[in-house]
């Protein structure tokens, strides 16, 4: 009886593991397949976040400089 489950353990363990290795074999294939989109995509949300930060860095002193020169020209006009 013991022999009988220990080769069925045995069978049971050897069938994880191919189903283990073909799995790693799937996953490596999603990540090479995938890998070049995600690189673009991660690189466009970088270009995108770095864009709208200028922005929003430079509205407040775009905003500052205009009300700055308003000033200037009017003390020119006195």
């Amino acid at each position: 009886m013991e022999k009988e489950q220990f080769e069925s353990l045995s069978k049971d363990i050897a069938d994880m593991k191919k189903d283990l290795d073909e799995v790693k074999g799937d996953v490596k294939k999603i990540l090479i397949n995938d890998l070049p989109h995600i690189l673009v995509e991660l690189a466009t949300l970088k270009v995108k976040a770095g864009i709208w930060g200028a922005i929003a860095g430079a509205l407040p002193a775009t905003i500052i400089s205009v009300i700055a020169f308003l000033i200037m020209l009017s003390q020119f006009g006195k």
